[in-house]
């Protein structure tokens, strides 16, 4: 997935890994995938990001690096009971406004699948498509192709988790997860279907999700880049601050991607205080 230089997506190592693994992929992307432009994103400060700057000198790669806010995550290591007593009064008293309403209209019912199936990932894209990303160009759909491929391979390996809430039998809102090192886990794609919107299915589906995976052993669940509202409604702790990098193959187009990228966002600096303030 990309634009017209490159390739974008999310980089998953394992701390263990070391600076070499990283280096070696980078290389084999830059070979195989004949991108001029490697974007990633939700990068953190830490080791990744490090190694990412080591690999980028060591190939002679072009780098650049933004800021996307910050990435909201969830404590699970204490486990479900933790996190609910670390929310707001009022998150609590939603919570169980919301759960009271589901019980009323029949109740809604959650599972939480570790595999892929395409029966029920034919139900997500109808979601997907019933949901406020219909309007757009809803990922999973634009791309299913792809997204089939890639969630079989991370159910055979192990780290998928899709999140599923019912009502009457119909899928209501789902979360799709990856689990990675460590007990981490990546809250990546979700929805619900507007039409059941009066029973808070996004709420309660986080609420079965967090409690399904503290149970499991999982020590945090992040909730990656963005400002949605309901993200910092489940934070127990301080956001993180997380950035877009760019590395640019060391070719003739990777430096003109690199100009070009360059430029793009430094107007877009230049323009958001004039968006913030026409918004205000």
């Amino acid at each position: 997935m990309g634009d017209r230089f490159g390739a974008e997506g999310a980089l998953v190592v394992d701390p263990a890994a070391g600076p070499a693994v990283v280096r070696a992929l980078l290389g084999a992307v830059f070979e195989h995938v004949r991108c001029d432009a490697l974007r990633l994103y939700g990068v953190r400060e830490g080791p990744l990001l490090a190694w990412l700057i080591e690999a980028a000198e060591e190939l002679g790669a072009r780098r650049a690096r933004r800021g996307m806010g910050a990435a909201h995550f969830v404590d699970l290591s204490g486990g479900y009971e933790a996190v609910v007593a670390g929310l707001s009064s009022r998150m609590k008293n939603t919570l169980r406004k919301k759960r009271k309403r589901a019980e009323a209209r029949g109740g809604l019912v959650f599972t939480c699948h570790e595999r892929f199936d395409p029966a029920l990932f034919g139900e997500v894209l109808a979601v997907e498509r019933a949901s406020w990303k219909g309007e757009g160009a809803p990922r999973l759909n634009a791309r299913r192709a792809f997204f089939e491929d890639v969630f079989r391979e991370l159910g055979d390996a192990g780290a998928l988790r899709v999140g599923a809430l019912r009502q009457a039998g119909a899928l209501a809102a789902y979360l799709i997860c990856l689990r990675g090192p460590g007990g981490r886990v990546m809250a990546y794609e979700t929805a619900y279907d507007r039409g059941l919107g009066d029973l808070s299915p996004g709420t309660l589906l986080h609420d079965a999700m967090l409690r399904a995976l503290a149970a499991e052993g999982c020590r945090e669940i992040d909730f990656l880049g963005g400002d949605e509202v309901y993200k910092a409604d489940w934070t127990t702790r301080p956001p993180r601050p997380v950035f877009e990098v760019a590395l640019f193959r060391p070719s003739f187009r990777g430096r003109m991607a690199a100009a070009y990228y360059r430029v793009k966002w430094a107007a877009k600096r230049r323009l958001a205080p004039r968006a913030a303030s026409a918004k205000a």
